[in-house]
């Protein structure tokens, strides 16, 4: 039952329908009135805002009429508010002024119901600003995003994540924005809520998945947080292996994209590879530690190799890409003796590279006694 109602939440598919809770009898009216409400066409096609602000009146009843609906105790009326909300802001058809005004009724309209919320309610609120953000591809849900990012339920953080994904691309691109602070309380979050689906979630949230062109701009507002995450989660391996190590290459992956990597200077650089580094340490360590983690562990230890043959193919070095690409070849059925050689050869050459020879790599796996490539070419 726990593991069908996680898949609900994930996927959006709970809705108020959903979830046979003990409930007051719905108020008379609240769906029927919520239908009655609509936005003319015409608003949608507005190209200016003195154009859409004479759909104002409209737009803010139909609002209105829907979150009233959405907070309410009529599990149908919840539902069909919350798809008519989604659906006035579409896909295709509408202009970035009719979606800019839109999306910031709907913020004022439902920031107030917060507080108040029924459990279900909220959930329900937390997937329409997720998905209307997504289609909006602007920053007025930003300021409710970031109380979801707050709320001590996970599955509410889960959704504040999702709607993340699609405003920190367009914050980050605007340095200005009052709710820059949203890309830290995304990893704020996360660091709070340790579980699997949340961390991959702010890692894609973080790593501007979403993004259809990374800017200098864009690199500088998120690296930090990217650093910051990914140091945290790093941090986690000295006591165990925490949910999902594979998110972690979704980190290693942004930051030696060549959108990315072309955009730092040395010193980011060099901050990105020790983490890196650290990673690979940590993770080799539990490797040993942990047989049964052998699984989870391998794919992240293969992928972070990858990343490494990126960085050496950048700086043209043969003897680290060979090293990194006998670490992406580790497989779980390898012995730990032989992914401590792999990985202690690849840190040895990643700072015998001149650019990189100030990277700490104290407490590393156990030097190899024979050559990476020999060491994984079978199992002890």
């Amino acid at each position: 039952m726990k593991a069908r109602l996680v898949a609900l939440v994930l996927t959006g598919a709970m809705t108020s329908a959903s979830i046979t809770l003990a409930q007051p009898a719905p108020a008379p009216g609240g769906a029927a009135a919520a239908a009655a409400v609509s936005i003319p066409r015409a608003a949608r096609g507005a190209e200016s805002a003195a154009g859409v602000s004479q759909h104002n009146a409209a737009i803010n009843a139909f609002i209105a009429a829907n979150v009233k609906a959405l907070m309410g105790d009529d599990a149908k009326a919840r539902s069909d508010a919350r798809d008519a909300i989604i659906a006035e802001a579409p896909t295709n058809g509408a202009t970035p002024i009719y979606l800019r005004t839109y999306a910031g009724a709907l913020e004022a309209a439902l920031l107030p119901t917060l507080a108040n919320a029924s459990p279900v309610a909220k959930l329900n609120l937390a997937i329409t600003v997720a998905r209307v953000a997504e289609r909006a591809n602007n920053t007025q849900l930003a300021g409710i995003t970031r109380q979801l990012l707050k709320d001590p339920s996970d599955a509410i953080v889960l959704w504040g994540m999702k709607a993340a994904q699609s405003i920190v691309p367009v914050l980050a691109a605007t340095p200005l924005d009052t709710n820059l602070p949203l890309i830290g309380e995304v990893v704020a979050s996360a660091k709070a809520h340790n579980t699997s689906y949340i961390i991959d979630e702010a890692y894609m949230a973080v790593n501007l998945s979403k993004s259809g062109n990374t800017t200098k701009a864009m690199v500088t507002a998120v690296l930090p947080h990217m650093q910051d995450l990914l140091a945290h989660r790093v941090g986690l391996y000295a006591n165990g292996v925490p949910p999902l190590p594979a998110a972690e290459n979704r980190a290693t992956a942004f930051l030696v994209h060549s959108s990315v990597w072309s955009q730092m200077d040395e010193a980011q650089k060099l901050t990105a590879l020790q983490t890196m580094v650290d990673l690979l340490n940590a993770a080799s360590r539990q490797y040993a530690a942990q047989q049964q983690a052998r699984g989870e562990l391998s794919p992240l230890l293969k992928l972070t190799g990858s990343a490494f043959q990126v960085v050496a193919s950048n700086v043209g070095n043969e003897p680290m890409r060979r090293a990194a690409q006998a670490v992406s070849s580790i497989n779980p059925s390898n012995a730990p003796t032989q992914v401590n050689a792999a990985v202690s050869e690849l840190l040895t050459a990643t700072t015998a590279v001149p650019a990189f020879n100030k990277l700490k790599i104290s407490g590393s796996a156990n030097a190899a006694t024979q050559p990476a490539a020999t060491a994984l070419s079978g199992n002890e």
